[in-house]
């Protein structure tokens, strides 16, 4: 019995699907293999049941006259542990579509674990797909990557850095990977380094990681940075059971300077039965000198002036708070606490975290919900890593527009970060992410140089995205998909199945 693809025609209507059963857990392979979490809520997994379902009213684009452009998604099996993050991925590709002044025809390329991914793309171009993007699965990545030629544009959604400079021409791969964010905030915290201590020393950097796979992936992109730099820098792996040992650790001590004022300034003891008054005068003095010690021991110079966290919000908000005051703290969006208007998680976690500096996706911060779905037609996902293959598919789609007449050039401003792809330099779409600074019990975006200061400065809340004007979107020029009552004039039954001959190559995900 020979496989089948399926070939299904998705665009850029958002239609509200029925309630599916899927699975609650995501194993924690999923966020190795992609490099970024895909730690779904609920709310998030009921919603990636489906990709929304098509209307049938397209326009010109690439290509000959009267051809829309036709963008193919290669989808993960059913049943693989990929699949609820690819249709977020995939619903964000859909509402660009949707909200594209010249919308798209959207295949789906759906397959089985037996079906290699060759034989996936080949059935996209027998489908009449202009451009691919996809796949998901690194290991599917990698199997595009060592091919000599690829039959159209692809645009993978993962990244493999060995194959940056001898992928196929005409690959580009794109992601939003925790570890090139971790690369990218060592390099601003380094950027923010004074260039020597006050004692005329380099300055030292701490990495403050959790003896966990994940966290020790982000910690070593860390050190590989710093190492390369140069830097002085030491790692300490944070037990929660034990922050007592981090609390002394990072005791304020005392200068040398400060400790001879001290000494100078010391009153000895006066008998309160001989001399009341001096008594009274020398235990105010020694309050006053204890305090005033105790503010130059917090204010002076920390043992390290950069802290880089490799830890999730939970566990950095009890750390946060032991560090020096004036050690800088930087992290990735695994560090993210959520939105506090709308999570109460994040609410009890957020004070705790205050001045701490972290990359994250735009769409993350930017959008409120009403401005998000006034921008793209649809409800926001809940949690942020939804939020970030959310904006993976919207930028993936601004990509593959490009990518499909092989621009040698891309370059834009996207929801994932700032986006910058030469071909002919890597295969790799360079990604900046978002600077975003916790301050007085908010999450404010701001630029990177803003945050090479010395000191940050007092960051004012911006208002969220607004809501674009209706001239500014083409959500008018194209018609609503209402559920046809009959199967024949139903566009969502538009399918077509591909029978391929079983071959000698395989890809085992």
């Amino acid at each position: 019995m020979s496989c089948q693809l399926l070939v299904r025609l998705v665009s850029c209507a958002l239609i509200t699907l029925p309630v599916l059963s899927v699975h609650a857990e995501t194993p924690v392979n999923v966020e190795q293999e992609l490099g970024f979490s895909t730690d779904l809520n609920q709310q998030d997994l009921r919603s990636a049941t489906e990709i929304s379902n098509p209307v049938a009213s397209v326009s010109s684009q690439n290509g000959e006259e009267g051809r829309p452009l036709t963008i193919a998604m290669l989808m993960p099996p059913d049943g693989s542990p990929f699949l609820p993050a690819a249709r977020i991925v995939g619903n964000g590709l859909v509402a660009a579509n949707r909200t594209s002044s010249i919308p798209a025809n959207v295949l789906l390329v759906e397959t089985t674990e037996e079906i290699s991914v060759l034989e996936q793309l080949n059935a996209a171009v027998i489908a009449g797909a202009d451009v691919i993007i996809g796949p998901l699965q690194k290991n599917r990545v990698e199997a595009l990557a060592k091919e000599e030629s690829l039959p159209l544009p692809v645009v993978a959604l993962n990244i493999v850095q060995e194959q940056a400079y001898s992928a196929p021409s005409n690959l580009l791969m794109m992601s939003v990977s925790t570890e090139l964010e971790a690369s990218w905030i060592a390099g601003l915290a380094l950027r923010a380094l004074p260039e020597e201590t006050e004692g005329g020393l380099p300055p030292k950097v701490l990495i403050l990681t959790q003896d966990q796979p994940w966290e020790t992936r982000i910690a070593n992109a860390y050190e590989d940075v710093l190492t390369k730099a140069g830097t002085p820098h030491e790692t300490m792996v944070v037990n929660a059971e034990e922050l007592g040992r981090l609390t002394k650790f990072f005791e304020p001590q005392l200068s040398e300077e400060d400790k001879e004022y001290y000494r100078e300034n010391y009153l000895p003891p006066i008998d309160a039965s001989v001399d009341p008054e001096g008594a009274k005068a020398q235990r105010i003095h020694m309050r006053k000198l204890d305090q005033e010690m105790r503010v130059r021991a917090a204010r002076g110079e920390p043992p390290y002036y950069a802290a880089l966290l490799a830890l999730d919000a939970q566990t950095a908000s009890l750390v946060r708070s032991r560090l020096p005051l004036r050690t800088r703290v930087w992290a990735t969006s695994s560090t993210n606490p959520g939105d506090p208007l709308t999570s109460p998680a994040a609410m009890t976690l957020i004070y705790d975290l205050n001045k701490v500096v972290f990359s994250e996706s735009p769409l993350v911060v930017n959008y409120s919900a009403d401005s998000f779905e006034a921008r793209y037609q649809t409800s926001i996902p809940f949690s942020p890593a939804a939020k970030r293959l959310f904006a993976l598919g919207v930028d993936a789609y601004r990509v593959a527009e490009k990518w499909s007449v092989n621009a040698p050039l891309i370059e834009f401003k996207g929801e994932t970060g700032m986006l910058h792809a030469q071909r002919a330099a890597s295969a790799i779409v360079d990604r900046t992410p978002q600077v975003v600074v916790i301050q007085r019990g908010q999450i404010i975006p701001v630029e990177p140089e803003d945050v090479l200061q010395p000191e940050l400065p007092d960051f004012k809340v911006p208002v969220l995205t607004e809501a674009p004007k209706p001239a500014d979107i083409s959500v008018s020029t194209v018609p609503s998909a209402e559920p046809s009552s009959t199967e024949e004039s139903s566009p969502i039954k538009q399918e077509q199945t591909f029978e391929l001959l079983p071959t000698t190559r395989s890809d085992t995900n």
